[in-house]
């Protein structure tokens, strides 16, 4: 009888051994498989990382560059109303010279064209102000 016992414990033994195995095999394979995720979802955080640190990137360079624009932009406007006043001078200058020559028709046109030289100025200063105001006011996305 105690052959018998003694048989059924160890027999349990091994039972109970080959259980505790199978269970630590098991959760070394769950640990592999958590494992493997957590590098998976690690690279996928680094792959989004880098993302991001483009995006930046090109935000800061389409910044700079809208930047530049603008500059080139308020340069040129500056040379126009500049031109526009030199015609202003230039056509109120000939209108002067051509009425003391006797010219009164030419001294006319010139006087118009003087005149259109300073609406023309005067045009350009709106759309500056206007220029302005657009880039000094905050867009809706940025409130």
């Amino acid at each position: 009888m105690g052959d018998n016992s003694d048989r059924e414990q160890i027999g349990s033994a091994g039972d109970l051994t080959e259980q505790v195995r199978a269970r630590v095999d098991a959760a070394g394979q769950l640990l592999e498989e958590s494992a493997e995720r957590v590098g998976a979802a690690a690279e996928r955080v680094r792959q989004a990382h880098l993302q991001a640190e483009q995006a930046q990137r090109t935000a800061r360079l389409a910044q700079e560059h809208i930047a530049r624009t603008r500059e080139r932009a308020a340069r040129a406007k500056d040379r126009e109303l500049a031109a526009h006043l030199r015609a202003e001078k230039l056509h109120t200058d000939a209108a002067k010279l051509q009425e003391r020559l006797g010219h009164p028709d030419r001294a006319a046109r010139a006087n118009g064209q003087a005149v259109r030289a300073r609406e023309s100025y005067e045009l350009a200063l709106v759309e500056q102000a206007e220029q302005t105001q657009r880039v000094l006011s905050p867009r809706p996305d940025e409130d």
